[in-house]
C-alpha cells in the first residue's frame, strides 16, 4: 500500500509498525511518506507526532528537518500539538527525541519553538505521569536549553507532590532526575529541599554508583547540607561501593562534601583513596587533582593523614599527575600542590622541579591569553609561595618573577 493513500493516522500508524517490526524503509519510499506527511501536516495531532517521531528514531532515520532543515512547518507544528495535550506522554516523546537528534546529529530545535512548547505544556504539567516530568527535564538538559524560572517554579512544585504521592517516581527516573537537576541552573525551596533529602534517604540503597554521586553533587549545587542522618545513612550505603566508584564519580562526590563542609568519616575517606589509586590509570588530569584538593580539605583526622600508608598514596597521587603535567593548567598546578603541602607529602626535588618548570610555562600561557579565569590571583599565588616554603624548595628565578607579579 502506498503511503498517499493512507490517513494522516494511518500514516503514524504505519511509521509506528514499522520501528516495531525493525523495518528500516527504502530512499525511495521515505521521499513518498515525507513529502505526504508534509501535505497531511495539518491533519496530525499530537498522539500521531509522537508516534512519528518515536518511529523515526527507533529507525535511526535522519529526518529532513534534521538532515537539510527543510520541512520546517513539521517542527512548529509538532511542538504546537503535543504543547497543548492534555497528558505528558506525547510531549515528553517529542523532546526524547529532539535530545536524540541534538545529540546524534547536533540538531537545535528553534529555541522560540522550545519555549513556546514549553509554555503551552505549563499548565497542564500537575496532569503529567512521573515518568514523564523526568523525560521531559533530563531532554531538556540533553538539548542544552535552559527553561525559564516561572516554569521551572512549577516544575518544581509538580515534582514535589509526585514525590510524596501515588504513582511516584521510579528508582530509575529518581537517577535520572539527578542527573537533570544538577545541571539545571536554579535551586528550589529550602522548603522542597528538605522534603527532597527527606523522601531520598530511603532511596539511597536502591541508587547506582553514578547517582549516589550525582545527589550529593546536586545538593551541593543548590548549596543545602542535608543533616546528620542522612549523611550517616549516605556514608553507611557508599562505603561498601566505593570500590566500584570511576575515578570521575569519587572526585565529584568529595567536591560536592568540600562545598557542603560535611564531616567525612576517616574510614570512608580511606576507602576512598584506595579505590582511586586502584584506578589511577582510569582518571583524568582535572578529576586527579580534583580528588587530591578534596580530601584533604574535607579531612578532620590529622593522625589518619599523617599515616606512612597514606602518604604513600598521595605521593602515588602525586607521581601520575606529573605525567599529566602538560595538559594542566596553572590553577590545577597550584591546587596540586597546595593540596601536598597541606597534607605534609612531599613527593621530592625531582618531582618538585618538573612541577615547577611545567607550573612556568602554564603561567606564561595565561598571561599571553589574557584570561583570568585561567590565571592565578594574588592569594592562591600566595598559597603556592607558601606551599613551596613548607617542602623547604627554593623557587627558580623564572617561577619567582611569575609569583611575584601575581602576589602584589
Amino acid at each position: 500500500m502506498k503511503s498517499k493513500d493512507i490517513s494522516s493516522q494511518g500514516l503514524s500508524n504505519l511509521a509506528w509498525a514499522l520501528a516495531v517490526a525493525g523495518v528500516r524503509p527504502s530512499g525511495a519510499w521515505l521521499s513518498e511518506f515525507w513529502h505526504e506527511l508534509e501535505e497531511q501536516l495539518e491533519h496530525l495531532n499530537a498522539k500521531d507526532v509522537a508516534h512519528v517521531f518515536w518511529s523515526i528514531c527507533r529507525l535511526e532515520i535522519m529526518p529532513p528537518w534534521v538532515s537539510d532543515g527543510s520541512m520546517p512547518a513539521m517542527i512548529g507544528h509538532a511542538m504546537e500539538c503535543v504543547g497543548s495535550a492534555e497528558t505528558g506522554q506525547d510531549p515528553a516523546t517529542v523532546l526524547v527525541c529532539l535530545a536524540i537528534w541534538h545529540r546524534s546529529f547536533s540538531y537545535h530545535a528553534p529555541a522560540a519553538e522550545v519555549t513556546r512548547m514549553l509554555s503551552d505544556m505549563q499548565p497542564r504539567l500537575r496532569n503529567y505521569m512521573p515518568q514523564d516530568l523526568v523525560s521531559i527535564v533530563h531532554s531538556l538538559v540533553v538539548m542544552n536549553f535552559t527553561p525559564g524560572r516561572a516554569w521551572m517554579t512549577d516544575f518544581y512544585m509538580v515534582l514535589r507532590n509526585r514525590l510524596v504521592s501515588e504513582p511516584t517516581l521510579s528508582y530509575s527516573d529518581f537517577q535520572r532526575l539527578l542527573w537533570a537537576l544538577s545541571r539545571i541552573d536554579y535551586v528550589p525551596s529550602r522548603a522542597w529541599l528538605a522534603q527532597f533529602v527527606e523522601i531520598s534517604s530511603g532511596k539511597l540503597s536502591h541508587l547506582r554508583n553514578s547517582a549516589l554521586s550525582e545527589i550529593v553533587w546536586a545538593l551541593a549545587c543548590w548549596q543545602y547540607t542535608p543533616g546528620k542522618e542522612w549523611l550517616r545513612e549516605y556514608f553507611r550505603v557508599t562505603m561498601p561501593k566505593l570500590a566500584e566508584f570511576k575515578p570521575t564519580h569519587l572526585a565529584n562526590t568529595i567536591l560536592a562534601l568540600k562545598k557542603l563542609n560535611c564531616k567525612v568519616p576517616t574510614l570512608w575517606l580511606d576507602s576512598a583513596l584506595c579505590s582511586f589509586c586502584d584506578q589511577l590509570h582510569d582518571a583524568r588530569a582535572h578529576d586527579l587533582v580534583t580528588f587530591v584538593d578534596g580530601i584533604v580539605d574535607v579531612c578532620e583526622d590529622a593522625a589518619w593523614m599523617s599515616r606512612p600508608a597514606t602518604g604513600q598514596r598521595l605521593c602515588s597521587l602525586a607521581d601520575f599527575a606529573a605525567s599529566k603535567f602538560e595538559i594542566c593548567d596553572c590553577v590545577m598546578h597550584a591546587k596540586l600542590l597546595v593540596a601536598l603541602a597541606t597534607a605534609k607529602c612531599c613527593p621530592g626535588t625531582g618531582w618538585l622541579a618538573q612541577h615547577q618548570a611545567s607550573l612556568t610555562k602554564s603561567l606564561a600561557s595565561a598571561s599571553s591569553m589574557d584570561d583570568e579565569d585561567l590565571d592565578l590571583d594574588s592569594a592562591t599565588a600566595m598559597e603556592l609561595r607558601n606551599a613551596y616554603a613548607s617542602m623547604d624548595v627554593p623557587l627558580s628565578p623564572s617561577l619567582e618573577q611569575e609569583l611575584m607579579l601575581r602576589s602584589l
